[in-house]
């Protein structure tokens, strides 16, 4: 049955629709991701058009029903300038929206993606841009969806015998932590030294603005994204696209450590 919902939401992607529309996938508070058309946005005189190819939090009115919705209103309540003036940054906004497309069923509501992903877009608005602070966000993105989905790995304790950290290695196919005297030597581990396993926590636990007051070098960074990409795109099953293009975009960012 169709429905008239009014929600607000933040356009992941968009494309050309038949002569004068666009096609855009939005992710909403009120419906998670759905599909919505706008059949004339394209058009000069449209104020959608706008809006529907900008980073940017909408309160819109749609129609229609399961993940497909008709455009009926549209009116911006917050715009990131600061995203849309840095390509970096850009590269960075368009990786989140990737996370969140691969994480979200269609119409599958979740307030806490919704509001993972404002808190992430108004994080990387307000950050520098350089690469500590960029990638510091990507990393704490990855890590807090890791959360989200609910695949977080085990930081804190060793995952065989439940010890507290006291030095060792990451295994990615138990899930987490593994002291020295629990780990196998045929096992594919990661050094886990104790700096590492504290930025990783964290990260989990304070909010996205924050993370940027204490930006990861570029050592860590690199240390951090062995442990959390692997896990992450194997729960989506595929690595996104938008990874790759960013990975080469930090490289041309200052570096400051």
């Amino acid at each position: 049955m169709k429905q008239t919902v009014k929600t607000p939401g933040v356009v992941l992607e968009a494309g050309p629709y038949r002569s004068s529309g666009v096609l855009a996938v939005i992710y909403t508070e009120e419906l998670g991701a759905v599909s919505v058309i706008s059949s004339n946005a394209r058009k000069p005189s449209s104020p959608a058009g706008a809006m529907l190819n900008r980073i940017a939090i909408i309160e819109m009115v749609l129609h229609g029903s399961g993940d497909l919705f008709t455009l009926k209103n549209a009116s911006l309540v917050r715009d990131f300038p600061s995203i849309h003036s840095s390509a970096h940054k850009a590269l960075a906004a368009a990786y989140l929206f990737d996370l969140i497309k691969h994480a979200s069923p269609r119409g599958d509501s979740d307030s806490r993606m919704f509001a993972f992903l404002t808190a992430g877009l108004e994080a990387m608005n307000t950050a520098a841009d350089r690469f500590r602070d960029i990638v510091t966000l990507t990393r704490a993105y990855e890590i807090k969806m890791l959360y989200v989905c609910g695949i977080l790995p085990v930081f804190e304790r060793c995952v065989s015998c439940g010890c507290a950290y006291h030095g060792g290695f990451y295994v990615s196919l138990r899930g987490g932590y593994v002291c020295t005297r629990c780990a196998q030597p045929n096992e594919r581990i990661l050094r886990l030294p104790a700096e590492l396993m504290q930025a990783l926590v964290r990260l989990v636990h304070e909010p996205l603005a924050a993370s940027i007051k204490n930006p990861l070098t570029q050592i860590m960074a690199d240390r951090m994204k062995l442990i959390i990409q692997p896990t992450l795109f194997q729960f989506f099953g595929k690595r996104p696209a938008s990874a790759a293009v960013l990975e080469t975009g930090e490289r041309d960012l200052p570096r400051d450590d």
